[in-house]
């Protein structure tokens, strides 16, 4: 691919800045591909604010500069992705799924299955075990990418 068409922005949204395994699995990534390559420009999307333990080195807004943001984002979230879904800025609509929330978050099947079987959501696993999960339920992920893996995240949305 040609480096001048490259995807140099993307998003990424999660609903709460503050200290979390999740949270700081995707700063440390967005960090190391910070410092690999400085012509990058991810943006964090937060829904509420908090205060982080980790300085990040990329660009953190509000969600509702994301309304007209014309780049891939991801979302860590089923909550989130109703956000995402209702927006219609980004290019692409990318569900990371760091776990199988429909095995314990309460809400009806249609919620689950406007998100899961939606044509717009891309759906990442995090494992093999989670992909083959997500097929038999749901539909086939396109990419597996193991703990936000930054450099697998920056290949896919490019």
């Amino acid at each position: 691919m040609n480096a001048s068409k490259s995807v140099n922005k993307f998003g990424i949204l999660i609903d709460f800045l503050g200290p979390s395994y999740q949270n700081l699995l995707i700063v440390q990534n967005m960090n190391e591909l910070m410092g690999q390559n400085q012509r990058l420009s991810p943006i964090l999307f937060y829904q509420q604010y908090g205060i982080f333990p980790l300085l990040p080195l990329f660009a953190m807004m509000q969600v509702t500069n994301m309304w007209a943001f014309n780049a891939p984002v991801i979302t860590t979230s089923l909550d989130m992705m109703e956000v995402l879904l209702n927006c219609p800025g980004p290019s692409r609509k990318i569900l990371y799924m760091m776990d199988l929330e429909w095995l314990y978050h309460r809400a009806p099947y249609r919620a689950f299955e406007n998100i899961y079987l939606n044509e717009e959501v891309e759906i990442i696993a995090r494992s093999q075990e989670h992909s083959d999960i997500i097929e038999s339920c749901w539909k086939k992920p396109s990419t597996i990418i193991e703990e936000f893996n930054h450099e697998a995240i920056h290949r896919f949305v490019s």
